[in-house]
Formats: structure tokens, C-alpha cells, sequence
């Protein structure tokens, strides 16, 4: 009986051994070609909803203070709005990394606009922007955004001008730079969050 079950274990050895090693040369040969994929494509296009040169509808939000505010009082020149949402992991990532953003980028005003007034993100925005809030979602619905954290560069004819899902307040430099040179699509720089405002 001892034999029977050295010469069981010595198959199952066997056995394991070579899955190993099948397992292992896979990995190697997929390893250049998932290489190769990532340098090719680091980034990748994602349907925000509101397109560079799209005109965006009236809306309304409201201030720290729940005062409405209208469009063409906040749009009274090129402005970026940068919207973030609660539960938010990508957002939460956006804001540690917002050193030397200061109300403003090359004269163009900075805003944060968010769902929730209770927000936790909302102290940490207030040192970088003034913090506007979309409760009744109208932003939400005229951008038909899909997806936080997102930002937006917007004319006072209500043009959007560039747009991009940031990571950092270099990105946010980049929006409002990119205005310049007639924008681009949003570009994907990291993770999104689904909306839970999603227009549908």
C-alpha cells in the first residue's frame, strides 16, 4: 500500500510541476504583448456626454450658502468647472493631489461643483476653489455627464472649450491651456466613477 501512494504522490508532483511550468510560459509570453498594449494605448477616449464645441444649456446651482446661481452669472467669462461626486474614490485621489491650484489658472476662475453639500471632499476643495453645489442636478443634465471626477472649460456663450477627467491640478492646468488651441475630447488620465446622476 505504501507504494501505491508514494507512486500516487509522485504523479501529483509530477502533475504540478508541469502546470507550473505551462502556467509560468504563458506568463512570459504575455508579458511583451500586455507591455506593448499599455505604451501603444495609455490613454483612451470615454463618452462624458458634453463634446468640445458643444453648446451646453442654462442651468442653475447653488452656493455655499444654497443662494441659486445662474449660468450666465457664473460664466460671465471662460470657466472651468470641475465636478466631483460622494463615495467618490477617483475624486478622493483628485483633491490629495491639488497642490499649487489657487482659485484661479491663468485668469481663468476655478470652480468645484459637487451633488452632496455634505460631501467630505468639499473642506479639502474650498482651499483651492470656491465650491458650488448641483443638487437639483441641472449641471449634470445640461453637461449629460456620465462619470466623475470631470472638468470642463466653458465660454460665456456657454461653448464648452476643452474638457478632461483630472488627476491632478496639472491636469486642470492642462484643461484651461487647452482651451487655447480649440480643446480636445475628454481624455481618460486614470479611473472614473460612474454617476449616480447619470442622465439616461
Amino acid at each position: 500500500m505504501t507504494g501505491v501512494w508514494i507512486c500516487a504522490f509522485a504523479v501529483l508532483a509530477t502533475a504540478v510541476a508541469t502546470l507550473t511550468l505551462v502556467v509560468v510560459g504563458l506568463l512570459r509570453r504575455l508579458l511583451p504583448v500586455m507591455e506593448n498594449l499599455a505604451q501603444s494605448t495609455p490613454l483612451y477616449e470615454f463618452d462624458l456626454g458634453a463634446r468640445v464645441g458643444d453648446i451646453v444649456s442654462a442651468f442653475t446651482i447653488l452656493d455655499a450658502e444654497g443662494v441659486p446661481l445662474r449660468s450666465s452669472e457664473l460664466l460671465a467669462r471662460d470657466t472651468a468647472l470641475v465636478l466631483v461626486s460622494s463615495g467618490c474614490r477617483p475624486c478622493a485621489e483628485m483633491v490629495e493631489r491639488l497642490d499649487g491650484i489657487r482659485q484661479a489658472v491663468a485668469g481663468v476662475p476655478l470652480f468645484f461643483v459637487t451633488d452632496d453639500p455634505s460631501d467630505a471632499h468639499v473642506g479639502q476643495l474650498r482651499l483651492h476653489g470656491e465650491v458650488y453645489f448641483d443638487s437639483h442636478r441641472e449641471l449634470v443634465r445640461s453637461l449629460r455627464n456620465r462619470a466623475t471626477p470631470c472638468a470642463y472649460c466653458i465660454s460665456p456663450s456657454h461653448e464648452v472649450l476643452s474638457t478632461v477627467i483630472p488627476r491632478s491640478g496639472e491636469d486642470l492646468e492642462d484643461l484651461i491651456e487647452n482651451r487655447k488651441g480649440h480643446g480636445r475630447q475628454a481624455v481618460v488620465y486614470g479611473d472614473v466613477f460612474p454617476s449616480r446622476q447619470e442622465v439616461r
